[in-house]
């Protein structure tokens, strides 16, 4: 009778620690796959974040040489056309896909969509990596994680003029001209020789880049 009461009290004691090891062990293992979550979706953020910086870095750059060969004469005499940021933008939007994929791969991201907005840049990546529980068996084979960014660039502030605007004197053909643009704190000047814009001189672009302000938007 008291070997039989021993058994029975045993068996009532071991089925609630076998529960709660197996209640521990699967936190344990819970609490492993939320761990490697969250470090996959944080990479996958920050892959995002470098390929829209660098897409708008590139769009940017692009543009200012976009924005320069805008300037043109309608006829040799004049006027001088004027080029606007945002139809630069329109026309160099594209330019900065290569780099966006470059980025993201950097990262250890693979770039999913390249997608040009109103002046700014957005860019969507996922990532995944091979997760093991703590105790030596796969709990799942990998983890996903995607992530979206969008980077503006801020032409708002930039105001640019024509200039020193030379004609021959006889025939009142347009022989040179500048324009100079500021903003950002920066003053950035491009020079003009002939009726076309396809012989304008940039004359430093790292001052057109500093007319721009490029950041992460919302």
């Amino acid at each position: 009778m008291t070997d039989l009461f021993r058994r029975r009290e045993d068996g009532q004691m071991a089925l609630p620690v076998l529960l709660l090891s197996l209640a521990i062990l699967a936190a344990t293992i819970g609490g492993f796959i939320v761990a490697e979550a969250v470090d996959t979706r944080t990479r996958a953020q920050k892959g995002a974040d470098a390929a829209a910086l660098a897409a708008a870095r590139d769009v940017r750059d692009d543009m200012i040489w976009t924005f320069s060969r805008g300037h043109i004469v309608v006829s040799p005499v004049g006027p001088i056309t004027r080029s606007t940021w945002p139809t630069a933008f329109g026309i160099s939007s594209m330019s900065g896909s290569p780099g966006a994929t470059d980025f993201a791969r950097r990262n250890d991201t693979t770039l999913s969509s390249y997608r040009p907005g109103i002046q700014r840049i957005t860019t969507d990546v996922t990532t995944s990596s091979k997760v093991e529980s703590p105790v030596g068996r796969k709990a799942r084979k990998s983890v996903t994680g995607e992530a979206t960014a969008t980077a503006q660039i801020d032409s708002s502030g930039i105001r640019c003029r024509h200039h020193t605007i030379i004609r021959e004197p006889r025939t009142r053909v347009i022989v040179s001209w500048k324009v100079t643009c500021r903003g950002n704190g920066s003053v950035a000047h491009a020079s003009y020789t002939g009726p076309t814009a396809l012989t304008a001189v940039i004359a430093n672009e790292d001052a057109w880049r500093k007319l721009f302000d490029i950041r992460l938007v919302d």
